[in-house]
């Protein structure tokens, strides 16, 4: 049995797409793993990823954490209101590593098309999170709250929202679609002078066997133990027969893992 603090699924962009699982002594191969029965107890330890702090209020951080961090800010979520100018930026050298560098506005097809911002450099990862079957960058941009600010004006046409039902129950692959908003896109940026980049059309596949006809969360507080067939891997959940698992969700959280 092996023992670890959950993070984020690392993944790397194939044909489909490689997820690990990062354990205290070593890797799992989750792809691997698809078609196995997995037994994941979750001990109820859990920890600020940050701080150390036994406590975790949000996406493995504590709340005093998410109280100073930057990368914890409101402006994280909402680039658009960047606050550094004012003298408030509560980690200037986070801004500078993190906010003041390029960033790509860009639509993606997860359960729908949707407007998004990214690091340049980081966009494979960020599709993969999210759980798109296909992207392409739209504008690239000198700085976070320049992108923000184009992704706001963007959410005239199209939201930011994924629906994480839909995007596990289905696989879409009408990337006419994307081609079509990718269109309106051009038009509606060229009118506020704004010109796109070319359509580049990046197409992603995840390992799964099946996708549930029916989507139930796994709820680790009140379902603690959970043994089921992994039957596939989308975005930052883990697909088993009888529900879904958000291990993002759980950063911070300790649990136990074998295959049975």
């Amino acid at each position: 049995m092996q023992g670890f603090i959950v993070d984020k699924l690392r993944s790397e962009l194939n044909d489909p797409v490689e997820y690990t699982l990062l354990l205290d002594e070593g890797e799992f191969k989750l792809n691997e793993a698809i078609g196995s029965r997995l037994r994941m107890k979750f001990t109820g330890n859990a920890g600020c990823t940050h701080c150390g702090r036994k406590q975790v209020f949000k996406q493995g951080y504590c709340f005093p954490c998410t109280q100073t961090l930057a990368q914890c800010d409101f402006c994280i979520l909402s680039p658009e209101k960047c606050h550094f100018h004012e003298g408030t930026c509560r980690d200037e050298e986070f801004a500078k590593t993190h906010c003041f560098i390029p960033h790509l506005v860009y639509l993606s097809l997860s359960s729908h098309v949707k407007v998004g911002l990214t690091r340049k450099g980081n966009e494979n990862i960020r599709w993969v999170d999210q759980g798109a079957v296909g992207a392409t960058p739209l504008l690239e941009l000198e700085d976070r709250k320049t992108a923000g600010e184009a992704e706001t004006l963007l959410k005239e046409l199209f939201s930011d929202k994924t629906s994480w039902q839909r995007m596990l129950k289905e696989s879409p692959d009408r990337y006419e679609d994307l081609e079509e908003a990718y269109t309106r896109a051009v038009d509606f940026l060229a009118e506020k002078g704004m010109k796109a980049l070319e359509y580049n059309l990046t197409k992603i596949s995840y390992p799964i066997e099946s996708h549930p006809a029916k989507v139930k969360s796994y709820n680790p507080k009140k379902i603690p133990e959970l043994e089921d067939e992994l039957q596939g891997i989308k975005g930052q959940y883990l697909i088993f027969s009888n529900g879904v698992l958000n291990m993002r969700n759980w950063q911070g959280y300790e649990i136990i893992l074998e295959e049975v």
